[in-house]
């Protein structure tokens, strides 16, 4: 995968996600659409963690707070 051409995952989805411990979620076990999905709550409840743990998957770096990791 290319980021600069935009080169796309074709055919690559996430089905099922289980978090254990990451920021605010003790334990999350949540089945994805392939097609759409819709996150909301109020503030603080967990829906950029959610996307950072996708992002952490994907790229196997820490969108932020990586200096948690260094300390």
């Amino acid at each position: 995968m290319k980021e600069s051409t935009g080169e796309s995952l074709d055919g690559v989805s996430v089905a099922r996600v289980t978090l254990e411990g990451f920021r605010n979620y003790r334990r999350l076990e949540l089945g994805l659409s392939p097609r759409f999905n819709v996150l909301s709550g109020r503030n603080g409840q967990g829906k950029t963690n959610f996307l950072e743990s996708l992002y952490l998957l994907a790229t196997t770096r820490l969108l932020r707070g990586q200096r948690d990791i260094e300390a």
